[in-house]
């Protein structure tokens, strides 16, 4: 695709050097020396994060994160059905940040995050940009990040329902669309701290595609999305969602938390949509200057610029021969472990 600069200006003009990472300084010398990593490259994505955090909700100090990560290391490397685990500082973070630092709570999403990608394979490894029909769904636009950040500084995901076709894209196409944008966006620190918020479009979308996701298995993926998922979901804007299809949707809003559902928003037609973001910075489809086609060519760089990182996810797993069960108070210390280990709850 010839390059025609509208990302690289796009970006410059608004001091945000990686379209879809971390906001960095706006400075001259970083504009200069950033101003054309619009290549896939790893800078791209650069997760350290050194700019201040204006909108900091976790009340993060520097002390805070170098206890809380000791205390999260220590506990995962003694975790004897751990396998694989990495514990390195960007890693643990997000499972802190997701849970506010509340150190049992992102133990328990932390075991959750490698039970999941252990006992369903098929759709949480193999995140491989590399396959054919995970590819051409991305490039039709199914779910990419948007160039900039909302006015919260925070990444939005954009996700158009008609890009999928029933006849040549498969259910585990559809899943893991959605976690290899989650893993790579959770190497950004900026993301983990300030969370991911979501734009739906519904045009096009058919029972076909329902049928093809699977009810049970669209609630399962949405509940792992939420709590096995070291993510902090923000707003979740859907439009264009057909008459025929109300029922359905609210329906399918089930099977989210009472926390997200009261995040969600209706938006009858992009006028409305326009209310919350900028139409500079949308698809040229809804408003915006650049293509849908261009924006998805610029992920797909990205992730191929990354699946060696993200495939070497799949050495990380849970041994459940190994699953310690311990007592506490002469019960079995979880509920946590039974709800792991059956996934009822993930």
């Amino acid at each position: 695709m010839k390059d025609t600069g509208l990302f690289r200006d796009r970006i410059v003009h608004c001091g945000v050097i990686e379209a879809f990472g971390c906001i960095h300084s706006s400075s001259s010398t970083l504009r200069t020396t950033k101003a054309g990593a619009m290549n896939g490259k790893d800078e791209f994505f650069d997760a350290l994060e050194e700019q201040d955090d204006v909108e900091d909700d976790l009340n993060e100090t520097e002390e805070l994160k170098r206890r809380s990560v000791l205390e999260l290391r220590e506990w995962a490397a003694s975790q004897p059905h751990f396998v694989n685990c990495r514990l390195d500082n960007n890693f643990l973070l997000r499972f802190l940040r997701m849970r506010k630092y509340k150190l049992e709570l992102a133990q328990q999403v932390l075991d959750k995050y490698l039970t999941v990608k252990t006992k369903y394979p098929m759709t949480y490894q193999k995140l491989d940009i590399r396959k054919p029909s995970l590819r051409d769904l991305i490039s039709r636009g199914y779910v990419f990040p948007l160039p900039e950040r909302d006015k919260h500084g925070r990444v939005v995901l954009f996700c158009i329902a008609g890009a999928l076709d029933s006849t040549r894209h498969k259910q585990s196409d559809i899943f893991k669309s959605f976690l290899l944008a989650f893993e790579v966006l959770m190497e950004c620190e900026l993301n983990q701290k300030r969370g991911i918020s979501y734009i739906f479009t519904q045009e096009g979308y058919h029972i076909s595609h329902a049928l093809l996701t699977g009810l049970r298995d669209l609630q399962k993926m949405v509940n792992s999305g939420e709590k096995a998922i070291p993510l902090r979901h923000k707003k979740l804007h859907w439009m264009n969602v057909p008459k025929y299809l109300a029922t359905l949707f609210q329906f399918l809003k089930t099977f989210l938390s009472q926390k997200l559902q009261e995040r969600i928003m209706l938006h009858p037609d992009i006028a409305s949509l326009h209310e919350y973001f900028p139409a500079s910075m949308l698809p040229k489809e809804y408003g915006g200057t650049i293509p849908i086609q261009e924006m998805t060519a610029r992920w797909i760089e990205v992730l191929d610029s990354k699946r060696d990182q993200i495939l070497s996810l799949d050495k990380m797993k849970v041994d459940e021969s190994k699953r310690p069960k311990e007592k506490s108070s002469g019960r079995l210390i979880p509920r946590l472990v039974n709800s792991i280990s059956s996934l009822e709850i993930y």
